[in-house]
């Protein structure tokens, strides 16, 4: 049988572009596209490097644009992480309130509530926690958590979401 906690969680801080960088590097978009760039770039440096015309000329020019094509798109989720970070409202002050009913993040621009049965993984990594909430994704500091706070916080994740990496 499962406990349910009947402890909850609420913390406030202030975002920092490192922490923001990175949560933005563990959305889907990010992800793909640095693997289609690592793809597009071996792709284009093969073709440039191997690859002969039937007629034995090489094919570097269009090996080299598909290379480097393919670096910008590794480069890209730093790119728009930067570009994003430049908006105010990314540098507001953040609550995160983590209980019963389910994860609620709180700053001046407004309130979001999701609830537990929205919400498909949860990843603990070493500095942070990540609830992904379908393309989306909420993150929240270990740095503003206190250490009981942080055992609240996994108790809750593991209770409440079956796909919990921690």
């Amino acid at each position: 049988m499962i406990e349910t906690p009947a402890t909850a969680v609420e913390t406030t801080w202030w975002p920092s572009r490192a922490e923001f960088r990175d949560a933005y590097r563990r959305l889907a978009s990010g992800r793909v596209a640095a693997v289609l760039g690592w793809a597009f770039t071996a792709f284009g440096v093969f073709a440039a490097l191997f690859v002969r015309a039937a007629d034995g000329r090489s094919t570097a020019e269009m090996g080299v644009p598909v290379a480097v094509f393919g670096v910008l798109m590794i480069l890209y989720p730093w790119w728009a992480a930067a570009l994003a970070w430049r908006s105010p409202l990314r540098r507001e002050q953040v609550t995160v309130r983590v209980d019963a009913e389910g994860v609620a993040q709180r700053s001046p621009s407004g309130t979001l509530l999701i609830r537990w049965v929205a919400i498909s993984r949860a990843v603990e990594t070493a500095d942070t926690f990540y609830v992904r909430v379908g393309t989306g994704l909420i993150w929240f500091p270990k740095r503003a958590l206190s250490a009981p706070e942080q055992e609240t916080v996994r108790a809750l994740l593991r209770t409440h979401v079956r796909a919990y990496r921690g």
